[in-house]
């Protein structure tokens, strides 16, 4: 095999799984994949296109494009991408029209705070942050007011006895709490933030 169809081959395997290493190894196919010994910038390249891809077949009236598109930005830690993907959900939230819908969509937009908080992502700016928490601050709200249509469909299992009513409802006011606790954190750590700026400008002036 010559080194361009060595190279054709890792790009299909790399954009079957989405970039992710672990789930090549999760799929048994990282040894195979490691085998063409691709660089860390071409994978970089490779994951600007599929980004770039993927962001061109968002559709807010198909809840799989934004969701996955939210897991692949906390998979690969892509803060440069989630600018770009809040606006669009932003512009786009009015024209849904599925309570369900627009639930998951404030649970998907919170989420991003909570895993790229997670890992401590230095990129994840605290004005991002801002950002992600009263978008979905806003959908929520957007969503407790709707009403329910219904021929929404929900599976059993996600349901657990509950009327999809009820459990968009429950699901509606967890998001709220967990919202209030997010705010909550960070007022304390932008006021944490700002007394260590006040002592280290005290300091200073006692210095000079």
């Amino acid at each position: 095999m010559t080194k361009q169809e060595n190279l054709s081959e890792a790009k299909k395997k790399f954009f079957y799984f989405y970039g992710s290493h672990f789930h090549m190894w999760h799929e048994g196919e990282i040894d195979k994949y490691q085998n063409y010994n691709i660089s860390k910038e071409q994978e970089k390249e490779w994951l600007k296109e599929i980004f770039n891809n993927d962001f061109e077949k968002l559709d807010i009236h198909n809840n799989f494009t934004i969701i996955s598109f939210a897991h692949w930005i906390e998979h690969h830690s892509a803060i440069d991408y989630l600018p770009k993907f809040l606006n669009f959900i932003e512009i786009k939230i009015d024209e849904v029209s599925n309570q369900y819908d627009m639930l998951m969509y404030g649970q998907t937009v919170f989420n991003i705070v909570y895993e790229l908080s997670r890992q401590k992502t230095k990129k994840f700016s605290k004005k991002l942050r801002i950002k992600c928490i009263y978008l979905a601050e806003k959908i929520n709200e957007i969503a407790k007011n709707m009403q329910l249509i219904e021929s929404v469909n929900i599976d059993e299992i996600v349901l657990d006895g509950l009327t999809p009513q009820v459990y968009i409802l429950r699901k509606i006011t967890e998001l709220e709490v967990k919202i209030d606790i997010a705010k909550i954190n960070l007022r304390k750590s932008i006021k944490s933030e700002l007394f260590r700026q006040n002592r280290t400008s005290s300091a200073c002036k006692k210095t000079l």
